[in-house]
């Protein structure tokens, strides 16, 4: 009797977990660590270029700086910037769109970078 109630409980808890994942839209976060810039006025130059695609795919820009204090670790940024979307589909999009890649490959000649996806709410 106590397992089918266990069973009962938890493919309830399942379905409650998926109802309330539809209801709260996860967002997604794109966040860019430089941690060498070689050339900072090529950067600067494709740095609009990124912001415009950033912002035709609905990306909207949280933080852009180099004023960064690290309290633990060993990455040493020189600069980050963080993009917040309304879906991590959205961010996706970005992400694998041709225009962006090819802008991506071109900073990487003078910039080393750690780019990564969060989703969150």
């Amino acid at each position: 009797m106590v397992y089918i109630a266990m069973a009962r409980f938890a493919q309830w808890s399942g379905e409650l977990r998926s109802e309330v994942k539809e209801r709260i839209r996860m967002k997604a976060y794109v966040i860019t660590i430089d941690t060498e810039i070689t050339d900072m006025e090529s950067m600067d130059e494709l740095a609009s270029q990124l912001q415009e695609e950033a912002e035709a795919h609905g990306g909207k820009y949280l933080v852009r700086g180099d004023a960064i204090s690290v309290y633990g670790g060993d990455l040493a940024p020189v600069r980050t910037t963080i993009l917040e979307f309304d879906s991590p589909e959205q961010a996706k999009i970005l992400l694998d769109s041709q225009r962006f890649t090819e802008l991506r490959r071109q900073r990487s000649q003078f910039v080393k970078a750690n780019t990564f996806m969060v989703e969150g709410v």
